[in-house]
């Protein structure tokens, strides 16, 4: 489990940490604020006596949040057309996946509960290194058997213990005879059911390799630890920080770990190259929790897309009926509506904690000439010198790392208008060097002029404006019923804070305020191969336009254009659902901005979080050298002598833990490749079904082990799924995984699961054997 830092940020009194801590042991109640701002009253404490839980209680029903499972707080609330109370009582909590909003009676309680919740927290990061998982797995369950919290297991308690071991477990009358055994008057102390528990992982594997590796008295030295590493594992780097002799147990610990997973990080990307070069982790309708019709909007899922490597996200922006506040939804649906400009603070706000690379907003425009310029001056406002405005003369994109820590804005914008707007501004910038501005900022009001004004009107108006003739002759004011013109007299520039923008006439034909113009960086623009466009033209093209380019064999022509040009891939608007299509195609093609649904955790999500699992995670991966390079062309991968990575994958084994299951345990494990299609093209292994074992199933070698060929290495993602399979052939995914190729570690390994909605699962993994050749 990776840790955020994020929570030890907050300062607080020293003198108030032994109140906090009791406030969060004894516990408290809080109300928590569910969809349609409702609220539910909720008793939660800590429990910490080995592991660390907030238990919550809601309507008598008990569930809890492991500590490590919290990503990010903050009582920064932006959600302002949401919450209409006082934000000083307020705490958002991002768990795994999802957006809790807590409000407390008052400040001072809520300070201290978040005081005492940062305590545990960094406490816990430090105690559970030194415990063991089988140790951490036997307390859970233990907890959660004994009913009465006496710190025993009476009978029924136990009955309850093997009840829930019939569903997951073959041999329950040799647990029961254990139970009865270890019983001390029909009570059974925490110190014996770990020693059951521990009978129930017991694998054979792990056996075989205590026997090939430890010493006669059970222990393993450190000279024997290294030659595991380098001949079994494969591995030259031995630096792990464990102390020698290690036990059995901690070996047995150390195997099935994060620390031996089969995902190696692998290396840093190069990020001086242009921001073409890279794919770009991108949200499509990032506000929404659910699907497109009626789902409710949030400002809390930009920070959980920013959690999960986000960097291009986008924004459906509409008139506010009521006032002049744009709002963010889903157009002409049910889909509730957030403020644009609570978006850009949090995303300010936020933005940058996980990642200093670049954002980009995609704006989809919907908005009126008038709320065009609040859109303008809220991202002016709150972005001022982290907004990019983009350089002229440029022939390739900026780097990455050039564009660190800035906003790229996309949206509709005509580039030639805003070549004008951006070169008058950099002459009034020069005029006005060395010059004090003695102004007063005046409110620059609107006139409206109900008829077509007579040229000599507009002229005079202008004059008294001091719009140049130029100007005036670009705008085309024939056969319109209204017309809206600034009406000052300050002169043609204004203030804002330190920026100095052009006060230019506003017409109803003119499509774009030149405040929002002079935000935009990326232009929209119809994707023409062939055709010369700016590098700051971008074009977005539906997955459907993807398939025909395959199908109509367009692929090296298009991989070669989006070498130095962008483009954003979204999903057809036929998934009215939210679901996801599948990215790989999109990669192949080297789009850069490939949109998804992050709301929806399915297997195109899966493979997404594999992609962008590279690269330390920061949301940006730099294509493969071929596509860079322009070297691609299918038949290449086709070739007889193009090389061929051989990858032997054996799976011997699952550690589950199922602790809330009601349904007995079947497991079955099944890999898949995908990729290009000179790889993708059926290359699967199915283990055998293991009945009635949701503990340590081992699986038959004779089903469980294949060879799987990879050519194009880089787009290869192998993908593991354990399904429990019913006694009618229907399946249900129990947990999944996915990696790229590159990334994937040879010898005896443990892939992590993640369950139905993408969150890591503790303790349970794959235990496979990898070799690559």
């Amino acid at each position: 489990m990776n840790y955020s830092t994020v929570l030890s940020k907050k300062s607080f009194p020293p003198q108030k940490q032994n109140q906090a801590i009791n406030l969060l042991v004894y516990g408290c109640e809080i109300q928590k604020i569910t969809s349609g701002n409702k609220f539910e009253k909720l008793f939660i404490y800590m429990s910490h006596e080995v592991s660390y839980h907030l238990i919550y209680i809601i309507n008598q029903y008990t569930n809890y949040i492991d500590l490590r499972k919290i990503r990010f707080i903050t009582d920064d609330i932006r959600d302002t057309k949401k919450f209409t109370d006082d934000k000083s009582v307020l705490l958002q909590i991002f768990v795994s996946e999802e957006c809790w909003y807590l409000k407390f009676a008052n400040q001072t309680l809520k300070e201290l509960w978040w005081q005492g919740l940062q305590y545990f927290y960094t406490k816990v990061k430090e105690d559970l290194k030194e415990k063991l998982q089988i140790h951490l797995m036997a307390w859970e369950m233990f907890v959660k058997f004994d009913e009465d919290r006496d710190g025993s297991l009476n009978k029924e308690e136990q009955q309850g213990f093997l009840n829930w071991i019939k569903l997951i477990y073959p041999n329950k009358s040799f647990i029961e005879n254990k139970c009865i055994q270890s019983s001390i008057q029909n009570k059974l102390e925490f110190m014996q059911f770990e020693e059951i528990v521990r009978l129930l992982y017991k694998q054979s594997i792990l056996i075989k390799l205590n026997k090939l590796y430890l010493n006669s008295q059970n222990l393993l030295i450190e000279a024997d630890f290294e030659k595991f590493i380098r001949t079994a594992q494969r591995q030259k780097d031995t630096d792990y920080f464990f102390a020698f002799p290690m036990t059995a147990d901690k070996f047995n610990d150390f195997l099935f770990s994060q620390q031996n997973s089969i995902f190696e990080m692998g290396h840093s990307d190069d990020m001086t190259k242009p921001l073409s070069h890279y794919y770009i982790n991108s949200s499509h309708n990032t506000y929404l929790t659910k699907d497109q019709l009626a789902g409710d909007s949030s400002v809390g899922q930009y920070v959980i897309a920013l959690l999960n490597g986000c960097r291009c996200f986008e924004l459906d922006c509409w008139d506010s009926i009521s006032d002049r506040n744009p709002v963010v939804y889903h157009g002409y649906t049910l889909t509730s509506k957030i403020l644009f400009e609570d978006v850009i603070l949090a995303l300010d706000k936020f933005g940058f904690i996980f990642s200093s690379y670049p954002i980009i907003l995609s704006l989809e425009l919907h908005c009126s000439i008038d709320q065009q310029e609040v859109l303008g001056q809220i991202m002016r406002a709150q972005f001022k010198d982290e907004l990019y405005v983009y350089e002229q003369n440029l022939d390739v994109l900026p780097s990455v790392d050039k564009l660190k820590r800035r906003f790229l804005i996309k949206s509709s914008g005509i580039l030639e208008e805003s070549y004008s707007l951006h070169k008058n501004n950099q002459e009034i910038h020069k005029t006005m060097q060395g010059k004090k501005v003695i102004k007063t900022q005046k409110t620059l009001e609107l006139i409206q002029v109900d008829q077509d004004p007579e040229p000599g009107l507009v002229r005079e108006i202008a004059q008294k404006q001091r719009i140049n003739n130029k100007t005036l002759k670009n705008l085309n004011y024939e056969n319109k019923q209204k017309q809206f013109i600034r009406h000052d007299a300050i002169c043609d520039f204004k203030m804002i804070g330190d920026q100095i923008d052009l006060v230019i006439p506003v017409s109803m034909n003119v499509k774009h305020h030149p405040q929002f113009l002079s935000c935009i960086s990326l232009f929209n623009s119809p994707f023409e191969i062939n055709k010369k466009r700016s590098i700051w033209n971008i074009s977005s093209l539906s997955e459907d336009k993807v398939d025909k380019i395959f199908k109509e064999k367009k692929v090296k022509e298009v991989q070669q254009h989006l070498n130095n040009y962008l483009v954003r891939i979204y999903p057809s608007g036929m998934r009215v659902d939210s679901s996801n299509f599948d990215p790989i195609p999109s990669f192949i093609l080297g789009a850069q901005i490939i949109a998804l649904n992050f709301q929806t955790k399915d297997e195109p999500m899966l493979i997404n979080r594999a992609r962008f699992s590279q690269n330390l995670g920061i949301g940006y991966v730099l294509k493969p050298k071929y596509l860079i390079e322009g070297l691609d062309s299918v038949t290449n991968f086709e070739s007889p002598d193009y090389p061929t990575k051989l990858v032997t994958l054996e799976i011997i084994s699952c550690q589950l833990f199922l602790l809330h299951t009601k349904n007995v345990i079947n497991p079955q494990v099944v890999v898949k490749l995908k990729g290009n299609k000179v790889d993708d093209y059926g290359q699967e292994l199915q283990t055998n079904v293991i009945y009635n074992n949701g503990l340590n199933p081992e699986f038959d070698q004779n089903y469980s082990k294949t060879t799987f060929e990879v050519k194009d290495v880089d787009q290869a993602i192998f993908i593991f799924k354990v399904f429990n399979k019913s006694d009618d052939n229907k399946q249900t995914i129990i947990g999944q995984y996915a990696l790229p190729f590159k990334n994937m570690r040879e010898g005896y390994r443990a892939i992590p699961l993640k369950d139905e909605n993408l969150v890591v699962m503790e303790y349970c993994y794959i235990f496979a054997q990898v070799t690559i050749q």
